[in-house]
């Protein structure tokens, strides 16, 4: 009979739980508030160039047709401590997901447990004659409890930890897109100047061989002894004063961006002094990427990895509400534990030894000083911050892709410049070469078409590096490149 009874009250005890289960549906966050930001449908018509293929996200270096580069980019992300760093995060949120999760479910433990004691002889309860004082005890047993969610607090804590989950996953994206994009640009400014130091040390060699040859020419009987000091006077002024000075600050300037390459690409310290950052096609060999698509609509920038970032962190703080709301309400536990208990382990699964117990517990906050106010008060806070945060986040992409644009534009008009500059610079300097072989002009006129032609030829590599560089800020400020399929 009390069998039955136990079963019966099991089973009440069941029902109960499942209708807590079932009525457990409800959830006391907001809804998700999405900004209203005033986004624009399509960029200026002055903007882009025109729609071209093969721009789409993913691996995007690809398109500058360089494999050296492309293994350089590949080394980073799989080595850049940075990213290792936003990989960890991503593991501790998944934890704490699962953490969060588990809140929802029952907590079932075994238990067994041995003792030895003894009891007073002199207690308000005397023993039976005859028992013993010391006594042994061994039980084994199953426990469980349960806190029902009735209003939705563990369920939205999960919520929460899952758009964590996302926020972290969204930051790995912006630091391995960062990571590639320091990588490119790096090696772009490597390769620049690689090319500069290319073009100051042809022009030295050949200004060393005019002066031999004006020397040699003097000690010939051509010239006179005042034009062959002059010669070596303005030769030893320009090249050794300000050639190779040119060349050094350019030598150090390619040493630290090769230093800085390394630490991006995750080399070890012994890597960073005796390995060498590999180089591939030259500068100006470099594929430059498609245009941007004319009419862009706004709507791309979600794909960006930071809005994305602040949309998810947006959730988790709204559904914080629903946590810090389920503070003002009650709450339902419910424990169960069955198992055994004997003074002898042979006995401890046998039926006289069973032991059950079945509990429930209604907790309500009376009061609490203002804890569950403050707790509101923080959560609505932080979701207004969670706001600010996402519109700021929104206005920073839309300005990264006008600047982007605008970088992209003026970088290639001046690199188209630079190279009309050249062409009139060159000529020049063939004229000033011809009148001094005519004896029209002095040496020194040479010298200096020479001086103008070499550094417009090192204002032109620095124009198509920058040209380079903006299009990897535009391909950045897009969220890692576009597609031409996506605005069909």
């Amino acid at each position: 009979m009390a069998d039955l009874q136990a079963t019966r009250t099991v089973r009440r005890t069941a029902a109960i739980a499942a209708l807590y289960l079932l009525a457990a549906c409800s959830s006391l966050a907001p809804d998700l508030r999405e900004p209203a930001l005033d986004l624009p449908a399509t960029w200026p018509a002055d903007s882009p160039l025109g729609v071209e293929e093969g721009a789409g996200p993913g691996d995007w270096w690809t398109l500058f047709n360089d494999p050296v580069l492309d293994g350089l980019v590949v080394e980073g992300l799989q080595n850049n401590r940075d990213v290792a760093l936003g990989i960890a995060r991503v593991g501790e949120a998944r934890g704490l997901v699962a953490l969060a999760r588990a809140d929802q479910l029952p907590f079932v433990q075994a238990r067994a447990g041995a003792g030895r004691a003894r009891v007073s002889e002199r207690s308000a309860t005397p023993l039976p004659p005859g028992a013993s004082v010391i006594g042994d005890s061994r039980s084994l047993g199953i426990e469980a409890s349960y806190e029902t969610d009735f209003w939705g607090r563990y369920r939205d804590a999960s919520a929460s930890a899952r758009a964590q989950l996302a926020a972290s996953r969204h930051a790995q994206a912006v630091v391995r897109l960062s990571v590639a994009t320091q990588v490119v640009q790096g090696y772009f400014d490597l390769r620049a100047l690689d090319a500069q130091v290319d073009l100051t040390r042809r022009t030295l060699r050949t200004r060393n061989e005019m002066v031999a040859l004006r020397e040699k020419r003097f000690k010939g009987g051509a010239g006179s002894a005042l034009d062959l000091q002059q010669d070596q006077a303005e030769a030893a002024a320009a090249e050794a004063a300000a050639a190779e000075a040119t060349l050094a600050e350019l030598l150090e300037r390619a040493s630290l961006t090769e230093s800085a390459l390394g630490v991006l690409l995750g080399r070890s310290p012994r890597e960073l002094f005796g390995t060498q950052v590999g180089r591939g096609v030259t500068i100006d060999a470099l594929v430059a990427p498609p245009s941007v698509p004319a009419g862009l609509p706004s709507q791309l920038l979600a794909r960006r990895p930071d809005v994305q970032e602040s949309h998810a962190l947006l959730a988790a703080a709204t559904s914080e509400i629903g946590v810090a709301r389920a503070s003002y309400l009650p709450s339902l536990s419910l424990t169960a534990a069955f198992g055994g208990e004997s003074a002898a382990l042979s006995d401890v699964l046998t039926s006289p030894a069973r032991v059950w117990q079945l509990a429930a517990s209604l907790v309500a906050p009376v009061f609490t000083a203002g804890r569950a106010d403050a707790a509101v008060t923080i959560a609505n806070a932080r979701e207004r911050q969670a706001i600010s945060r996402y519109e700021q986040t929104a206005l920073n992409a839309f300005r990264e892709v006008r600047d982007a644009l605008s970088r992209r534009r003026w970088a290639m008009a001046r690199a188209q410049a630079q190279q009309t500059r050249i062409q009139a610079l060159a000529s020049a300097r063939r004229l000033a070469q011809v009148r001094y072989d005519s004896g029209y002009s002095g040496y020194l006129d040479v010298l200096d078409a020479d001086r103008n032609l070499l550094q417009s030829e090192l204002d032109r590599v620095a124009a198509r590096r920058d040209s380079l560089v903006a299009s990897v800020d535009l391909i950045k400020s897009l969220g890692g490149g576009w597609s031409a399929t996506e605005f069909r």
